[in-house]
């Protein structure tokens, strides 16, 4: 197995209160097998940047509004470190995001640009709004993300990542854990 960049991300908005422990576990998990990755709460990162009205937005629980804009108001507000997180997140050989009904349209769109700037970057998608999506939507709904989601975790990811880092997954497109 070659050695890969690997990083595994939890992009804006989520709920600031509750630290992303699913990264920290998918970590331990694969450093039982020596694969060493990056975990980063670009979430936290840009939620310790805002105004205190944008905190306001930020901790209110549902909030469509600030999750559809969320990425202009940081392109905006934030340029530079927006632009360093696009370097950042463009230094890896492999991303898997974690994927929560409120951060899936930013999800959406970070992958979007780093596909198009990256072909080659493997992006993965996990989390609670995955198997929403997936039990939503059955088989077809990896197809409205085949430009630029290369594999999908429904339910629990430890496994079916790990079998995605060392080549181990054959043709599936989707790996169902549950």
């Amino acid at each position: 197995m070659r050695q890969q960049n690997i990083s595994i991300i939890l992009l804006p908005v989520f709920w600031p209160n509750l630290p992303p422990i699913n990264l920290a576990l998918l970590k331990a998990y694969l450093a039982l097998y020596n694969i060493p990755i990056d975990t980063i709460d670009f979430n936290n990162y840009f939620f310790t940047k805002a105004s205190p009205d944008l905190k306001k937005q930020w901790l209110i629980s549902c909030n469509s509004s600030l999750e559809k804009n969320i990425l202009n108001i940081l392109r905006a507000d934030f340029r530079s470190q927006f632009n360093s997180m696009l370097e950042q997140l463009l230094s890896y050989d492999l991303i898997g995001f974690s994927c929560y009904k409120s951060n899936f349209i930013t999800t959406i769109k970070i992958a979007r640009i780093l596909k198009e700037k990256n072909p080659s970057i493997k992006i993965i998608f996990g989390g609670p709004e995955i198997a929403r999506q997936f039990f939503k939507l059955g088989d077809i709904f990896s197809k409205q993300f085949d430009a630029f989601c290369d594999f999908f975790v429904v339910g629990e990811g430890e496994l079916p990542l790990l079998n995605f880092i060392i080549g181990d997954i054959g043709a599936n497109k989707v790996a169902k854990f549950w």
